[in-house]
């Protein structure tokens, strides 16, 4: 974690008021699950633990595959925990680094979802176990940072005209769809995000989001098994 933070990973900054904060491109809590998985799970028989940083993506692989039957949709799920080295892993519960077993995974989930970043990609690879996590927030930043010249000249002669005559003609009428494309938008990017955790990230509440999960289940989602351990599958082609 600190030869990430320090050497490869981003912490854009904003101010709140005085107040200066920065945050990791990708959640902590979770980052630091993974790596702990891939310490815990790993075929110590085998070649070390190997880590690949790209601008677009970070790739955690260790030897030993994942438990016979168990997929990635498995892991996001409720599951039983199968940990390869089990010495390794009683002395991470007893440090604290582990709080319940089998939850590892639902902290990795909850972390990205919160934070809007697409679900690690999870496989077996190699004889091994590879993570990839996409780096959205680099590359959206470094996108921004190559446009920012382009965009400065012609921002001042377009806002002033446009802003008045569509403000009064979008806010009401485009409100609920504007939601619904960002409730459709964060099932698309995280599968297993629950209706509680949406009310959370969009700040309405759990019924306001039951009728745009609703009217999305008409032509663009459905839901594939029940509210705990299920998952959306998106069937908009």
């Amino acid at each position: 974690m600190d030869v990430l933070k320090a050497k490869y990973l981003i912490s854009p900054v904003r101010f709140d008021g005085m107040q200066r904060y920065e945050k990791l491109e990708l959640p902590k809590e979770a980052l630091r699950e993974i790596l702990y998985n891939a310490i815990a799970h790993k075929d110590y028989t085998g070649p070390d633990i190997q880590m690949h940083v790209y601008d677009s993506s970070i790739e955690i692989w260790n030897e030993g595959e994942l438990p016979e039957g168990y997929t990635q949709e498995t892991l996001f799920a409720r599951h039983s925990s199968k940990p390869r080295n089990h010495k390794i892993a009683n002395v991470f519960f007893k440090a604290g680094f582990i709080d319940t077993w089998g939850r590892g995974f639902q902290k990795i989930r909850d972390g990205f979802a919160a934070d809007r970043i697409p679900m690690p990609q999870i496989e077996n690879f190699c004889g091994g176990v590879r993570v990839t996590i996409e780096r959205t927030v680099f590359v959206k930043l470094s996108v921004s940072d190559q446009t920012s010249g382009q965009t400065s000249g012609q921002t001042s002669g377009q806002t002033g005209g446009q802003t008045g005559s569509q403000a009064g003609g979008q806010t009401g009428g485009q409100t609920g769809g504007q939601t619904r494309e960002r409730v459709y938008e964060l099932i698309k990017t995280n599968p297993y995000i629950t209706r509680d955790e949406l009310s959370k990230v969009l700040g309405i509440s759990p019924s306001a989001i039951q009728k745009h999960i609703d009217k999305l289940k008409e032509v663009r989602i459905r839901r594939i098994g029940g509210d705990f351990g299920g998952h959306w599958e998106i069937i908009e082609k």
